[in-house]
């Protein structure tokens, strides 16, 4: 693979869940690119989820887990992006927060024990982001490669329906800063582009925190 080539296909494969986001595509109405073999982003290479074909959701591993169940789809009576300005401000704080810190401790999981990792990242993410993410870094550790870096974040609330307890995330991030890196000697193997949309679906969990479910990215330009 040449020096710095980019690194969003491996975030993408790192980060991006299995499974479609029902309840995303219930509230946006929009579609999202399919990833050839039924999950969301692009394949890594065969011998390799953020820049992830260690991480499995962002930016996304190719090969990683997920639920065995699809999520259920929204009523279609979900909030509008008009309605948001009502929702409370220090809920939309939460699920904002809740994103942001998702996407700061992905980098220090990757490089922590394998024995860590759940501890890092179930604060930030549940099932089957969670499980995917766990997937793409062992595979990535099977590969002598690790993440580098953390993205910059442009992130907009595009839906929020706090009484199903289900938010969704556009996020136009500069990753132009982070990548894939070789473990032995610290070379840096890809490169991130500075303008690389994501769509995270976040859920409520029944404590009342937000933790993100799924991540996509979708193929057009943000």
């Amino acid at each position: 693979m040449p020096l710095l080539t980019r690194s969003v296909d491996k975030w993408k494969n790192l980060i991006t869940s299995r499974f479609g986001h029902e309840e995303e595509d219930a509230m946006t109405g929009s579609a999202r690119a399919r990833h050839p073999r039924g999950r969301t982003g692009r394949n890594l290479p065969r011998t390799a989820w953020l820049t992830v074909t260690a991480f499995c959701s962002a930016a996304a591993l190719a090969s990683c887990g997920g639920s065995s169940s699809a999520p259920r789809a929204l009523p279609q009576t979900s909030t509008t992006p008009a309605s948001l300005a009502s929702s409370p401000a220090s809920e939309r704080d939460q699920v904002l927060g809740a994103y942001r810190a998702f996407w700061a401790a992905l980098t220090p999981a990757a490089n922590a024990p394998a024995s860590r990792r759940q501890q890092i990242l179930a604060p930030h993410a549940v099932d089957p982001e969670l499980k995917s993410l766990l997937d793409g870094m062992a595979r990535e550790d099977a590969q002598g490669r690790t993440y580098y870096g953390s993205p910059r974040l442009r992130v907009r609330l595009q839906q929020f329906s706090p009484g199903r307890g289900i938010a969704v995330i556009s996020d136009c991030q500069d990753a132009s800063k982070t990548g894939d890196k070789d473990v032995s000697n610290g070379r840096l193997l890809t490169r991130g582009k500075s303008r690389t949309l994501v769509v995270a679906t976040l859920h409520r969990t029944g404590a009342g925190e937000w933790k993100v479910a799924f991540v996509s990215f979708p193929r057009h330009s943000c």
